[in-house]
């Protein structure tokens, strides 16, 4: 496995850890702690609820000179998740599956942040998930965000960097575990590896070797240390590669002379004297957070038909028919399944229900709820069939007072 990344993306990175100095200014860049996992960083005890991630984003806000604004977190099971508020505080845009955190912007001097659920377990490990979307936070905050949505990614996991996060991040983009038992005379072995962020870890560590190097403050020995062993390695061939670059004028540093001094982080712990208890029953959270997926996002009915209604018509048609013809003539027999067609249809009319839209729910929708019951989408009219939902999202989501008939015909009130 290389070591490092490519020729050509040494030098991308660079140029856009450059532009990010050239915008931000280099003193952050050269003189932010590199923030660890300690207590002497992160002095709070851990919660495993909204409230531990709360406290973890708070503290990372503060270290980018963010602290005045508050905090909103949701838990979420890594379904379809809202990752952009419209200026109601309605969710307008959504994650994909899998997604540790996400970032939903700020509204109001509140920053709307979402955690995994399966996360709470790896307080370490989340600590370097809600550094990339702080990241994206300050990104937002100072008008540095692009386009493309890629990109933007890209760029926040470099942005950590720049802020001081890149032990936390460098460590979250990949990790291996393993572990052993024994069982009688059978030994069992289990692994797994992952990691988060858009920036493979070769990029990720030749970042911040970049940064370490052109301070020329910490120890490298002792960095390499406190990072996960791959990228411990990828991080001291960086360091041997970097060592003879003219990084400083390359990133358009000023000279070593002005910068400011490196202060070590003195944090203040939270006060928990009246924290309510820890929600232990973590099945009841997941259960409730499933209810609560499409909170905020319109949903629609879509009338589900029972395929066999005409079929089961045509059966009692023709069971009434059959003593009939012996009755009657042929014309008589057909009015009779005639009859016994349009019995079946009203039958099964009453089987006739409204289902969600969502692909990942089909939850019957009572007739007069304003939500979906397994959900929680907001109901907000009719269509024929699930695939016209994200056009009559963008209907909804038009200017007020838009008038136009092929939307109203499209979007009929919800019964």
């Amino acid at each position: 496995m290389e070591r490092l990344p490519s020729h050509d993306e040494r030098a991308n990175l660079l140029d856009a850890l450059a532009d990010l100095i050239e915008a931000r200014g280099a003193a952050t860049f050269v003189s932010a702690p590199l923030l660890e996992p300690r207590v002497e960083h992160f002095p709070d005890p851990w919660r495993a609820d909204e409230l531990g991630v709360e406290r973890l984003a708070r503290r990372l806000l503060t270290y980018v000179g963010l602290g005045e604004l508050g905090v909103n977190v949701e838990l979420f099971l890594g379904e379809a998740t809202a990752t952009k508020l419209d200026a109601r505080g309605i969710a307008s845009e959504w994650a994909h599956t899998g997604a540790a955190a996400w970032f939903a912007g700020i509204e109001a001097g509140t920053c709307y942040f979402g955690a995994a659920i399966g996360k709470l377990d790896e307080p370490d490990h989340l600590a370097g998930v809600m550094a990339h979307e702080v990241a994206h936070a300050y990104r937002h905050h100072h008008g540095l965000v692009v386009e493309d949505r890629d990109v933007e990614e890209r760029l926040t996991d470099l942005t950590t960097i720049y802020l001081g996060f890149g032990i936390l991040t460098t460590n979250a983009s990949y990790r291996y575990r393993a572990s052993g038992e024994m069982r009688g005379a059978y030994t069992r072995t289990s692994w797994s590896h992952g990691g988060v962020g858009y920036l493979s870890p070769q990029a990720m560590s030749f970042l911040l070797a970049a940064q370490v190097v052109a301070r020329g403050r910490e120890p490298r020995r002792q960095i390499a240390g406190r990072l996960e062993p791959n990228q411990a390695s990828y991080f001291s061939a960086a360091c041997a590669v970097l060592e003879g670059e003219p990084l400083a004028g390359r990133l358009g540093l000023p000279p070593s002379a002005t910068w400011p001094a490196v202060v070590a982080p003195a944090p203040v712990p939270f006060d928990t004297s009246h924290d309510p208890p820890l929600v232990l029953d973590r099945d009841e959270v997941a259960q409730k957070r499933r209810r609560e997926r499409n909170a905020g996002l319109a949903v629609f009915r879509v009338e589900d038909r029972p395929a066999w209604r005409t079929a089961t018509g045509a059966v009692v048609g023709a069971a009434l028919a059959i003593p009939a013809y012996s009755l009657v003539t042929l014309v008589g027999s057909l009015v009779v399944v005639a009859g016994g067609i349009a019995l079946g249809h009203r039958l099964d009319r009453r089987r006739i229900v409204d289902r969600c839209c969502e692909s990942d729910c089909g939850a019957i929708i009572p007739r007069d709820a304003a939500h979906c019951p397994d959900c929680g989408g907001t109901v907000s009219g009719r269509i024929a069939h699930r695939d016209e939902r994200l056009a009559a999202r963008e209907r909804l989501a038009g200017e007020p007072g838009d008038d136009d008939d092929d939307d109203d015909e499209a979007l009929e009130s919800a019964e």
